[in-house]
């Protein structure tokens, strides 16, 4: 394997929603208003076509479960520019189907067939990329940008990709 970088598979939530950019969360955020009733047409237009895959993902939590989410984690990983850029795109559906980074399954799917193991049509993978050896499968990571929580992420896979 040429890379000594880790990717990890993930379910997480969205903790964070609102004005700035890169706010994500846990695979579950936190958003005071759904995107439904700040942009009525909107919602009514995106309501007549199908998500890709079929399922619109919003993985956004609960004001009230924020706290807790935070405090259940063992780990922190500081996010750069594109990953928390795809942190925000897991958490608001803009990479439906997916509920998280990709397993190794899924990444060597995408790179190989551009197509998910669903044969849903994928891409870009999307994956966790590390150099912190320290993190292990099972453990829950805080995913923060420029001091913002933006997810809890809950590790369930790691895989060195054969670059």
């Amino acid at each position: 394997r040429a890379s000594s970088s880790s990717h990890m598979f993930a379910a997480f939530v969205a903790l964070s929603g609102g004005a700035q950019a890169y706010q994500a969360g846990t695979l579950r955020s936190m958003r005071s208003t759904p995107v439904q009733q700040q942009q009525p047409r909107f919602a009514m237009m995106a309501s007549k076509q199908e998500p890709h895959g079929g399922t619109l993902v919003d993985l956004f939590a609960a004001e009230a479960e924020i706290e807790a989410l935070v405090a259940s984690c063992d780990q922190t990983i500081e996010l750069n520019d594109r990953q928390s850029c795809d942190t925000q795109l897991l958490c608001n559906g803009g990479f439906s189907p997916l509920t998280g980074f990709m397993t190794e399954d899924e990444y060597t799917s995408v790179v190989e067939n551009m197509r998910l193991p669903s044969d849903v049509i994928m891409g870009l993978p999307v994956v966790m990329d590390t150099f912190d050896s320290s993190i292990e499968v099972g453990k829950k990571v805080l995913l923060t940008y420029q001091g913002t929580n933006m997810a809890v992420m809950t590790v369930t896979s790691k895989f060195t990709p054969d670059k």
